[in-house]
């Protein structure tokens, strides 16, 4: 069987900001087994593509595909970040929240930033203490650190000195600080993040992934350590130039959910698309899924698992803060274990887009496994499939969140369980095709 995932979300979004801050145009091609209906429904990439155009960029979305079926453009044109005054509906992203409120306070301006009642418990986390630290005006209308809010600055070249170091608490992710490497690139300056708690010494993953893309639009990311955890991270001060084109590739995030079936239900699967090289962090779940007995081929973009039975025994998966995307899909193939699974320490998964630990457990229990919360982590006691007899007609709430949603149906897959999981809409946030790779397995 061959699949073929969504774009790349994350190396999207940042592509697509990256075109905005260069400015002239920028065709990015992507692959989906339905681009003119992914563009139409994908709720994330809608938001953004919306901001865009209030900053003057102009979006084809309209451009034709190529022969096979499977590939669509997003055309955006624009002169750059030229206006100083605007308001950005950002519904429920966060991504794009975070990356712009870093990059509006690079650029200077005065901005309202609103979005829907999801966003509004995702919080700027150190992004506005630190700004306004150097200046930069918040005014909340409702909680402090949430939409919605005005933003009003001077810009970097005004507020930031050539040798500032910008402290960086990626406790709380690396978003902000993707969106003030951004902003520091497009405005030349010369000040540099201090990133910490760093492990390895290097970016973490999705900051990496920031870094490889601005190296496509000719500016790179130069580091340096800090000692004691702390990592020094600045722009070498070249100018943001559009290459004309990109590919966008796969999601590797939306891949896990394919692996994990795949590897739950014994299929062999061939992913299509992927860039094997890249730093995304869900990657690392085709280790975890080695550590399961299951194998992979890697040829060119295409990924291939071959399924081997799961052994049972306790597993302990730890280190999943820089990839919470992780967490819910080792949840699902882990409930087919046998055996005490301890998954963490992630705590920021308690303020995505619902708390994700406890809609998890919550569901987990309903389905009858054995289930501790911790506060950053959860304790599963997994089952063989078809050697038990979960309840039937169960129906399980994923609060309105994508990862939820697609966490139960794979879960009630691989455990050949009866079960409605509300809200199938909420997975067009990233996948509006997740309903129809989920059948592909029924196949």
């Amino acid at each position: 069987m061959r699949l073929l995932p969504p774009p790349c979300k994350s190396s999207f979004q940042r592509a697509l900001l990256c075109g905005l801050l260069a400015g002239g145009r920028l065709r990015l091609r992507f692959r989906d087994e339905d681009p003119a209906g992914y563009l139409a429904r994908a709720g994330d990439l809608s938001v953004l593509l919306r901001a865009l155009g209030v900053l003057g960029v102009t979006v084809d979305r309209a451009l034709p595909l190529e022969g096979d079926g499977r590939t669509g453009f997003v055309e955006v044109v624009g002169r750059g970040w030229t206006a100083d005054e605007a308001v950005f509906d950002l519904g429920g992203n966060a991504t794009a929240l975070r990356m712009l409120t870093g990059i509006a306070a690079c650029l200077g301006g005065r901005y309202r930033f609103d979005g829907a009642e999801g966003l509004e418990r995702r919080s700027l986390g150190f992004l506005r203490p630190l700004l306004q630290q150097h200046g930069v005006d918040f005014a909340f209308a409702g909680t402090l650190d949430h939409v919605p809010f005005r933003l009003d600055s001077r810009g970097a070249l005004e507020l930031f000195d050539d040798d500032l170091l910008l402290a960086c608490d990626l406790r709380d992710g690396t978003q902000a600080a993707s969106g003030l490497l951004l902003g520091l690139a497009a405005t030349g300056s010369r000040a540099r993040l201090a990133l910490e708690p760093i492990r390895g010494g290097h970016l973490p993953g999705y900051l990496a992934l920031t870094a490889r893309v601005l190296a496509g639009f000719g500016v790179h990311v130069v580091t340096g350590p800090a000692g004691r955890g702390r990592l020094l991270a600045g722009t070498d001060g070249a100018a943001l130039r559009s290459p004309g084109r990109l590919d966008v590739p796969a999601d590797p995030s939306s891949a896990a959910w394919i692996l994990v079936l795949a590897a739950g239900l014994g299929r062999r699967v061939t992913i299509e698309g992927l860039d094997l090289a890249t730093p995304h962090p869900d990657l690392a779940l085709t280790t975890d899924l080695e550590a399961l007995g299951q194998s992979f081929v890697r040829d060119g973009t295409d990924l291939v698992l071959e399924p081997a039975p799961l052994p049972p025994g306790d597993r302990v998966v730890g280190d999943l803060d820089d990839r919470p995307d992780c967490f819910p899909a080792l949840a699902a193939i882990l409930s087919a274990v046998p055996g005490r699974h301890v998954l963490g320490e992630a705590p920021k998964l308690r303020g995505k887009e619902s708390d994700r630990i406890a809609v998890l457990a919550r569901g987990l229990a309903a389905l009858g496994f054995e289930v501790e919360e911790r506060r950053g982590s959860l304790i599963l006691h997994g089952r063989e499939p078809g050697r038990w007899a979960p309840p039937q007609g169960v129906v399980l709430d994923p609060d309105g969140d994508h990862r939820m949603y697609m966490a139960f149906a794979c879960l009630a897959r691989i455990h050949g369980v009866e079960v409605e999981v509300a809200d199938p809409a909420c997975v067009a946030k990233s996948w509006p095709g997740f309903p129809r790779m989920l059948a592909a397995f029924s196949a």
